[in-house]
């Protein structure tokens, strides 16, 4: 095929329908995709149905490994900033400078389209499902901390602090029924809508759960594997116990039942438009029978499943908060306090705020304090929510179907998919911290996966060296994306031992040395993206890996997808397609059954699409990313010779 010249896009379509033959469940975005309608009061929109998207053909790598076209020096896409690895700033902060984000570069390669791909044209090789940050919330648990979010709102000092965290989200109620709703959608599937591969496995990448609570994680295991009842409910059996409610009522969130009377109207309801719907929160609680996925499934970790809140690491505090008597609606210690102390080491903050509620309103055996923490309301008795998850095993987290029978030491481990070999990654900081590492007993045993599955590879300087050993493809899954990978925090007092933090610009280092390393799955951002990893090594420029990170399960726009991967029969190259898919609620919520949890998780949908934080100047939020990080078709360069 020949070569363009570089163009302002970073790739062209190829067909805007599905294959003849293939099946196609219709919450595939070739078949239509789902978008914001006009806008109504208060900048609130209704979503619709519009066409579905072609695929973009992505050749990122291609024309940098000929130099580009007339001799030039190409371009990957990507910006790799200087690697200062920086274990940890002297301050104790989580940001360790040496990675600047991978953003698309305003030129970039393409090359001519396929005129199309045939079924008969398409050896397949495997198809499976990406889902991640899935959010499964306890809504209720008086450990959520949804006072936090005044910290997103426009000007406040506090956000670089807390990074804009997810403190209070209006769809978080319905976050189990939008798995439901998946999982349907992913039982609908027979293939992938390209290679016709059968789905082999679904893969979860982490942030399963918000709050690290045993209940949210039981919740999420039923729902993959299906044949069970999930009761998302841990507060009063006859109420709604969580932000919304009545006797709950704060104007600063969402209130779908309405307005108690001798009470002013929500600001959600008032400035941004949002609807009333009777009895929705009371439905949210109700028992369902989970589908299932029907496939085996798999579980990565992420920074929600390990640590509370996604920053903070569990404690005893915290745990008790969780069981304790009183939920906070108001944020108990200055905000001063606050902002003086966050320096000192990630979770400080927390540690102020648990060690608060702790001295006043948490033991459930004393009767209420005279003097009640300002913004705190009684709850059920003790118990009310699990408490939450200790310094865990990775049995008790990866317990997805393929995962129960399975003996691993670690949260990290690798596992065989037909001809792929899968290296599933631990990329939490168990210290603290919204971002991600790895220590070095893991990069360790990267490399020695790498190259019991490489006949040829790199040493360390840049030399090539063979082995007798079969070739395989490896996919990488983690939670963290390459530019996230920045957190190199560790604490004071371990400082000294010598413990560190493996940051991104060396984990490439190594990924650089091995061909046969090309595909890289990821979440965390909550939002779609496709992107070229180069090769570290300049006289490796045919190499590098491809990163595709997918929107969250939690947040607009609530999507997962198919991810197949083939031979081209004719040219040789390896295939990778990604086609984004839809939960499989209705779009339109009204007019259905609140005893469906299809309907909830429409709800959800709807309402993560008018979220007034992430609300982009009468936009949608930027979770769909850029048509090409979306439904794309990926050229590869085999790494070996591939069999035909």
């Amino acid at each position: 095929m020949s070569q363009q010249t570089i163009l302002p896009h970073m790739a062209q379509s190829v067909f805007a329908a599905p294959i003849p033959g293939s099946s196609f469940a219709g919450t595939a975005s070739t078949t239509r995709i789902i978008v914001p309608g006009n806008t109504g009061p208060g900048g609130y929109r209704h979503l619709v149905a519009a066409p579905g998207e072609s695929y973009a053909l992505r050749v990122d790598n291609v024309l940098r490994a000929t130099n580009g076209p007339a001799g030039s020096t190409g371009t990957s896409g990507m910006s790799l900033g200087k690697d200062r690895q920086g274990a940890a700033t002297p301050e104790g902060k989580d940001h360790a400078p040496g990675i600047n984000a991978c953003i698309p570069t305003d030129s970039v390669p393409v090359r001519a389209c396929d005129p199309g791909i045939t079924p008969s044209q398409v050896r397949p090789v495997i198809a499976f499902v990406h889902m991640t940050d899935a959010h499964v919330t306890d809504a209720q648990s008086p450990a959520r901390a949804e006072y936090l979010s005044i910290l997103q709102r426009a000007g406040s000092r506090l956000v670089p602090i807390f990074k804009l965290i997810e403190a209070y989200r209006p769809q978080e109620p319905f976050s189990a029924h939008v798995v439901e709703s998946m999982c349907r959608a992913v039982r609908d599937l027979r293939s992938g809508p390209v290679t016709s591969a059968p789905v082999s496995f679904v893969m979860t990448t982490g942030d399963a759960v918000e709050i690290s609570q045993r209940n949210e994680m039981e919740w999420f295991v039923k729902l993959l594997d299906g044949n069970a009842q999930v009761t998302p409910d841990s507060g009063d059996a006859a109420r709604w116990d969580g932000m919304g409610s009545a006797h709950f009522y704060d104007p600063q969130y969402w209130h779908p039942d309405g307005t108690p009377p001798g009470r002013k109207p929500d600001m959600p309801r008032v400035c941004f438009g949002f609807p009333e719907v009777p009895g929705l929160l009371d439905a949210a609680r109700r028992p369902f029978m989970a589908t299932g996925l029907g496939v085996p499934w798999h579980v990565t970790i992420g920074n929600h499943d390990k640590l509370v809140g996604g920053f903070s690491p569990p404690a005893l505090l915290t745990s008790r908060i969780a069981t304790g008597r009183y939920k906070l609606r108001r944020q108990p210690v200055p905000w001063r306090r606050v902002k003086r102390d966050s320096g000192r080491e990630i979770g400080y903050p927390a540690k102020w705020i648990s060690a608060r509620i702790e001295k006043t309103a948490t033991d459930s055996a004393l009767p209420p304090p005279a003097g009640p923490l300002p913004g705190a309301a009684p709850l059920p008795p003790p118990a009310a929510s699990p408490p939450l998850l200790p310094e865990y095993g990775p049995d008790e987290v990866t317990a997805g179907s393929p995962r129960k029978s399975m003996s691993c030491p670690r949260t990290w481990y690798g596992f065989d998919a037909g001809p792929l070999r899968c290296l599933v990654l631990d990329t939490v900081n168990r210290w603290g911290g919204l971002e991600g590492s790895m220590d070095a007993e893991q990069l360790a045993w990267i490399e020695a996966e790498l190259i019991r599955g490489s006949s040829r590879w790199r040493r360390n300087d840049g030399t090539w060296t063979t082995s007798r050993d079969e070739d395989r493809l490896f996919v990488l899954f983690s939670h963290h994306p390459f530019e996230t990978l920045i957190n190199g925090y560790v604490p004071r007092k371990y400082r000294s031992t010598g413990s560190r933090r493996v940051l991104g610009y060396e984990f490439l280092s190594v990924l650089s040395r091995f061909p046969n390393a090309v595909l890289w799955m990821n979440g965390h951002t909550h939002a779609h993206r496709v992107s070229f990893i180069p090769a570290l090594n300049q006289q490796s420029a045919t190499h590098g890996i491809w990163q595709i990170t997918t929107a969250s399960l939690i947040d607009w726009p609530q999507q997962s997808r198919i991810v197949e991967i083939g031979i081209d029969s004719q040219t040789g190259e390896l295939l990778i397609v990604s086609t984004v898919l839809d939960h499989a609620a209705p779009i339109d919520p009204r007019g259905n059954s609140l005893d469906d949890p299809l309907t909830l998780a429409s709800w959800s949908r709807e309402l993560a699409a008018n979220h007034w934080i992430h609300r982009n100047d009468g936009y949608e939020p930027a979770g769909r990313g850029q048509y090409f990080d979306r439904n794309v078709i990926i050229r590869i360069p085999p790494p070996f010779p591939l069999e035909q």
